[in-house]
């Protein structure tokens, strides 16, 4: 864990957290979501909104939550109130007609080959994605938590808004 910020109420955290947020500057390579929801889970005593910021892309779930993934955040979830925050970027969604590209993981540092200019495999891409979107949100929804994805090419505040006043109107007559 490079950096836990103790949850707090109130505005001056939220901005606090949001500038935290925007000018870490990580040490190292990588990320383990199993390994951050268990620490959340030791750390945080009483009840909380928990939010869980990530583009839920595990190496080994093939575009789902992993089965320990999900258990972590079940387990989680019953506990604290857990958001799931999915930040997804346009090009995770749907590849450029570019021709060949040479792609590095920023995270593993894996090079990968891929020719972008056949429509038919653009299109097998785009399918799969929205498949593999579409069963994140239904893994989500199956295990209660409240999910929302937010796209890196789209202002985020009207659709955050949009979300927590239908969550808090849920909440009220539910």
């Amino acid at each position: 864990m490079e950096k836990f910020i103790p949850p707090r109420k109130g505005r001056s955290h939220v901005l606090r957290v949001i500038r935290e947020v925007l000018f870490f500057e990580p040490k190292r390579r990588g990320t383990n979501l199993v390994n951050a929801l268990e620490f959340m889970a030791r750390v945080t005593a009483h009840r909380a909104i928990t939010v869980v910021v990530s583009d839920f892309i595990t190496p080994d779930a093939a575009g789902t939550l992993s089965k320990v993934t999900q258990t972590r955040l079940r387990m989680l979830n019953r506990k604290h109130d857990v958001v799931a925050v999915q930040i997804t970027d346009r090009h995770e969604l749907e590849l450029p007609a570019l021709g060949r590209l040479v792609l590095e993981d920023a995270e593993t540092g894996e090079i990968l080959e891929v020719n972008t200019g056949s429509a038919s495999s653009r299109t097998a891409f785009a399918l799969r994605q929205q498949k593999q979107f579409g069963d994140l949100a239904r893994q989500f929804r199956s295990s209660g938590i409240d999910s929302i994805q937010l796209r890196t090419n789209e202002a985020y505040g009207a659709t955050l808004g949009r979300f927590f006043e239908t969550r808090e109107k849920r909440r009220l007559h539910g």
